[in-house]
């Protein structure tokens, strides 16, 4: 007669997992308040990406914009107060007409008003804001009611003929930012713990991306008819001087300081850069500082490069540079940090094997 003996079932290894699941599925929040969370974040988020992107251009408006006139002492005066005496023009006064014409080939005015003997002329630069020179344009009705007579337009620095409202130049704000903060992410999360060898691949980047882009530019958009090498290096500088700062958080912060560096420049720095219309015609303050962040400063040596052969570029250049240079002086921070903590590990190294020689009989 055969006996069975009942063996005792051994506990698998799923069980506790499995306890441990239901034990935190009980004790933590409930799935309703979850979801709520959730959906209340992604709310506030598109609500911080609506405001920071669009409020900017809804509340666009002229707001001291530097404009000049030029003819007879008392016609001038009188023209002047009258331009003055609104917010949305800061009035210079001029010689005469030529140099009036020479202030807005040098982006010391976006035009003004010429009085002369022959008559009185508005003189625009529809490649320096074309906003702003349909603006302008808009006087001419006025001087003409005023005067008694015709009031002629003249577009000194015209955009080109394949793009007469500026629509590609307008268009690249968001992507050339993009352009400063793609190389920094790649090259800084694949180059981590080598940040110089990332900086390198960065500037590399930043090159490749101003010769692309200045193509793309001149054709097929038509935004530029020459000057492809400036535009280029306009592009490219202003690319180092996102990619570079960016990098040299990440190597110091990790990824959250690249994330905060990256969210700084898109929602303060694309919308604040006046690449559109100009920064004049921003909320009071508002143009200003974006001048001070890299998108703003490119977009005005972009804009400077490509229409006005680099005139009026200056503090925007040497804007960008201080950010190149505080993104190098990053890089080197962490390389130092790097190579000390790189010393430190093989101290530690090798005294731990001279410890265990030593316990060896």
């Amino acid at each position: 007669m055969s006996s069975r003996t009942d063996q005792p079932s051994a506990p698998t290894a799923a069980t506790p997992r499995a306890a441990s699941a239901d034990a935190s599925s009980r004790t933590g929040p409930p799935t309703a308040a979850v979801v709520t969370g959730l959906a209340l974040v992604l709310a506030v988020v598109v609500a911080v990406l609506f405001v920071a992107l669009g409020l900017p251009a809804a509340k666009s408006a002229p707001r001291d914009v530097p404009v000049g006139v030029a003819g007879p002492p008392p016609a001038v005066a009188a023209l002047q107060e009258q331009l003055g005496g609104q917010d949305a023009f800061a009035v210079s006064a001029f010689d005469d007409g030529a140099a009036l014409r020479d202030a807005v080939l040098d982006r010391e005015v976006y035009g003004g008003v010429a009085l002369g003997p022959d008559g009185a002329q508005v003189l625009v630069a529809s490649a320096a804001s074309p906003a702003i020179a349909q603006a302008l344009s808009g006087l001419a009705p006025t001087l003409e009611q005023a005067l008694g007579q015709s009031v002629a337009v003249e577009d000194v620095v015209p955009l080109p003929d394949d793009d007469p409202r500026g629509a590609g130049l307008a268009a690249a704000g968001l992507p050339l930012t993009l352009a400063g903060i793609l190389p920094a992410v790649v090259a800084g999360l694949r180059f981590r713990r080598r940040p110089w060898v990332a900086a390198l691949t960065a500037t590399l980047a930043a090159a490749a991306i101003g010769a692309t882009v200045a193509v793309l530019l001149w054709s097929p958009f038509g935004s530029v008819d020459d000057r492809l090498v400036a535009v280029g290096a306009a592009i490219a500088l202003g690319s180092l001087a996102i990619s570079l700062p960016l990098i040299g958080l990440e190597s110091l912060f990790g990824r959250a300081g690249l994330a905060a560096g990256a969210v700084t420049v898109v929602l303060l720095g694309t919308p604040l850069s006046g690449l559109a219309a100009g920064p004049e015609l921003l909320p009071s303050g508002w143009g200003a500082l974006g001048q001070l962040l890299p998108p703003g400063a490119s977009a005005t040596v972009l804009r400077s490069a490509a229409y006005f052969d680099g005139a009026g570029s200056g503090q925007a250049v040497a804007v960008l540079l201080a950010y190149v240079t505080v993104g190098v002086l990053l890089v080197a921070l962490a390389s130092a940090r790097s190579a000390r903590s790189a010393r430190s590990a093989r101290g530690r190294s090798a005294g731990s094997r001279g410890t265990s020689v030593t316990a060896t009989p």
